[in-house]
C-alpha cells in the first residue's frame, strides 16, 4: 500500500527552479524523493528530541522520587519559591533590565537558588 501524495509549492532561488524546469522527468524524481527524504529526517529528529527530553525529564523525576521527594514536599518548595520571587522583583533585579537602565554601576541582584535541601541526602539545585 502506497502512502497517499500531495503537492506542496515552497519558495526557491530563481536559479534552483530553473534547473528544476529543465529537468527531465526522472531527475525531478530524484530531487522529490531527496527533498522528502530531507524532511523526514527533519522530522524524525525533532520526534527523537523530544522523546529523549521526556525520558530525561521522566529519570530527574524518578530519581527525585527516590530521594524521598513527595507531591506535598514539591508544593511547598514551589510555593516557597513563587512567595520569594514574584515577577516584579525577577522583572526589576534581572541583570538584562538592569543594563538598560541609567545606574549600570549596581551589581546584578542574585537571589538563592532553590534547593532540594529537605529531602533526604545531599542538598541539589532544582
Amino acid at each position: 500500500m502506497m502512502n497517499p501524495q500531495t503537492e506542496i509549492t515552497i519558495t526557491v532561488p530563481l536559479e534552483i527552479a530553473q534547473a528544476y524546469n529543465l529537468a527531465t522527468e526522472a531527475e525531478r524524481q530524484k530531487m522529490s524523493q531527496k527533498i522528502i527524504f530531507f524532511l523526514q529526517s527533519s522530522i524524525s529528529s525533532r520526534q527523537e528530541a523530544i522523546q529523549k527530553l521526556h525520558q530525561t525529564m521522566d529519570d530527574i523525576g524518578q530519581k527525585a522520587i527516590s530521594r524521598g521527594l513527595t507531591p506535598e514536599i514539591l508544593k511547598s518548595i514551589l510555593n516557597k519559591f513563587i512567595k520569594n520571587n514574584d515577577k516584579s522583583h525577577v522583572i526589576n533585579h534581572h541583570p538584562i533590565a538592569k543594563s538598560t537602565t541609567t545606574n549600570n554601576t549596581r551589581q546584578p541582584h542574585r537571589t538563592a537558588q532553590p534547593t532540594l535541601g529537605n529531602l533526604p541526602g545531599d542538598r541539589q539545585r532544582l
